[in-house]
């Protein structure tokens, strides 16, 4: 049985936009620009990199995904 609540999509506010702005600028290390967005009750945006970029290690400077959502 699923849960029939579902909750409506708003617009980003202003630190989600932000967000997502800064991730479509794009990865270091394979130059991706393609983020996707879910809305749970607050937006969460991944930016999607190519298999095999080296920022999935940490080798770009130390840049990786998981880092940039700590921020």
């Amino acid at each position: 049985m699923s849960n029939g609540r579902k909750l409506k999509p708003r617009l980003p506010d202003e630190d989600e936009a932000r967000f997502r702005d800064e991730l479509r600028r794009g990865c270091p290390g394979c130059g991706s620009r393609r983020v996707v967005g879910r809305f749970r009750g607050v937006w969460e945006f991944t930016l999607l990199c190519e298999a095999g970029c080296p920022s999935l290690t940490g080798s770009v400077g130390g840049f990786t995904g998981p880092r940039v959502g700590s921020i």
